[in-house]
């Protein structure tokens, strides 16, 4: 099959800037890029072939984006089924939201959602995270976890605190933070990081994972992405991307994606078992348009979660003690050994 797009400003992006007219696609391929008339003599030969024209009409015509780091299938499991805070740009939209969907959905057991941020809460609040109290207000018996937009600050009612058991005796993560009132030592509502592991995670059945990359991958198409490295999926424990989701779409051939992805490797697991399995995933998904190559390492957390390591101390703002620049999770030597072994392994570096 072949589909012929002329009349166009086509950009290609080439080392002098080419702007074309026209462009063959030829099974998926594109195989000619270049003047109107040249693409009619492509036409003229296809005769009897199925071919489809395109008129662009003047329009601008561009290569396939490609996204460089998103965690598949991004917020598809909060647009489909849980509390979606993306577009509460106030403290005012954000806490509305919530009270909203918890008025709509009053037999759910628990609540959870993802997209806040700390930032448009008052003092230090946009530095700690917002308090538990504003949950408490809205819902009272009921667990609830809310992420925010980055996927470092998660934001839980007392409810959720009491049910996993997380309280001012429990001693902080390697990798992550218990948020506590300055003032009392009481528990402010706020786990940063690696206390994620503190609480359970949404689980979804396999067809929800199927239904949430499909609409992914068509958000991604209207914007003309082709193209996407992914680790992990959204605020999810599991250091890989779903690589056998991704390869059952392939299979039935709705995926029009290309997917690179990236384990992610920890400092407080033990590194060499984690590139291991990495590179068992390369030679599992090699190729084609589902492939493993990266390993994702972690070395510090965010500017938002005040957890982000700096070269300057954090401002007064952050209700940080003076001089503290946050911390990297990895010793020195550790990384130098694991990034080594990686290399050896075959398989690229990404760092946070």
């Amino acid at each position: 099959m072949k589909t012929i797009i002329k009349n166009g400003k086509v950009y290609t992006i080439d080392k002098d800037w080419t702007i074309a007219e026209a462009v063959v696609v030829e099974d998926g391929i594109i195989t000619f890029v270049g003047s109107n008339a040249d693409a009619e003599r492509f036409l003229s030969e296809s005769a009897g072939d199925e071919v489809t024209v395109i008129d662009a009409a003047g329009n601008t015509v561009l290569p396939g984006f490609i996204e460089p780091h998103v965690h598949m299938p991004g917020n598809a499991y909060i647009a489909l089924y849980n509390i979606d805070l993306f577009d509460a740009k106030t403290e005012e939209e954000t806490m509305e939201t919530i009270r909203k969907f918890v008025e709509e959905h009053p037999d759910r057991e628990s609540y959870t959602g993802r997209g806040f941020m700390s930032s448009v809460f008052p003092g230090v609040e946009s530095s700690f995270g917002p308090r538990k109290e504003r949950l408490d207000e809205i819902c009272p018996d009921k667990p609830m976890v809310f992420t925010d937009f980055g996927g470092h600050v998660f934001w839980l009612n007392s409810a959720a605190l009491q049910e996993y058991n997380i309280t001012v005796d429990t001693p902080d993560v390697p990798g992550g933070i218990i948020e506590k009132d300055p003032e009392t030592g009481e528990l402010w509502g706020t786990l940063k990081d690696e206390a994620k592991v503190l609480f359970p995670v949404p689980e979804y059945t396999f067809e929800e994972h199927v239904e949430s990359v499909k609409w992914f991958q068509d958000f991604m198409s209207a914007y003309g992405y082709t193209a996407v490295f992914t680790n992990r999926p959204a605020s999810n424990p599991n250091p890989n991307p779903l690589y056998d989701v991704f390869q059952s779409i392939a299979d039935e051939g709705e995926l029009n994606l290309r997917i690179v992805g990236a384990r992610e490797i920890k400092s407080i697991f033990e590194p060499f078992a984690q590139i291991e399995e990495a590179a068992e995933q390369m030679k599992r998904y090699p190729d084609g348009q589902v492939r493993a190559r990266t390993a994702k390492y972690f070395i510090d957390g965010t500017i938002e979660a005040s957890s982000g390591y700096l070269l300057e101390p954090y401002l007064p703002p952050a209700g940080r003690e003076p001089g503290f620049c946050g911390s990297s999770l990895w010793e020195t030597e550790t990384l130098k050994e694991a990034f080594v072994k990686t290399l050896e392994a075959g398989l690229n570096i990404h760092i946070h």
